[in-house]
């Protein structure tokens, strides 16, 4: 492969990477440290790596390393900033709010969900990627990715009624 070819796959795949790890819960400054190291993995293995399997190599570390992270950012009971709602001003009107609070009450279950079935929703759902290209990603059957999403959209929705019945 041509240094300029594998230098805009990495590009295009680093953009998509980031965006991911942002919908899966990152902030964008650690998003951008994973996509980095990443990289480094790439450059370490790129010659172990055949070009048609780049994108789900790169997706692969990507998603271990943000495991590591937040098994590590668990230990040091971290609590983002950025999910404190504690300034509250006049421009917050009552939909906007609700709308809020919805959004924080499904990411909230969301990051309840195992693993697996938190990548196949994110993937889906906010990447909006098709079920082959999910599969093509995770190394799996598009059967089993299809069956993966029902049952977390089922999970999903009974933590979601559990939660709002309490």
């Amino acid at each position: 492969m041509q240094h300029d070819q594998f230098e805009q796959l990495l590009i295009e795949n680093g953009k998509f990477l980031f965006r991911y790890l942002v919908k899966l819960g990152a902030s964008r400054s650690d998003a951008e440290d994973i996509v980095q190291d990443t990289f480094y993995q790439v450059l370490l293995s790129y010659q172990s790596i055949h070009p048609s399997k780049l994108k789900s190599w790169l997706f692969q570390v990507a998603i271990n390393r943000y495991y590591d992270f937040c098994r590590k950012r668990k230990r040091q009971a971290h609590i983002p900033l950025e999910s404190l709602n504690l300034v509250v001003t006049e421009e917050l009107i009552d939909e906007k709010l609700l709308r809020n609070e919805k959004q924080t009450q499904i990411r909230q279950q969301l990051h309840q969900l195992k693993p697996t079935y938190q990548t196949v929703l994110i993937l889906k759902y906010a990447v909006q990627l098709s079920y082959k290209e999910i599969a093509n990603m995770l190394g799996e059957k598009e059967e089993k990715i299809k069956t993966w999403l029902y049952r977390a959209r089922k999970e999903l929705k009974r933590k979601l009624e559990e939660n709002q019945n309490e």
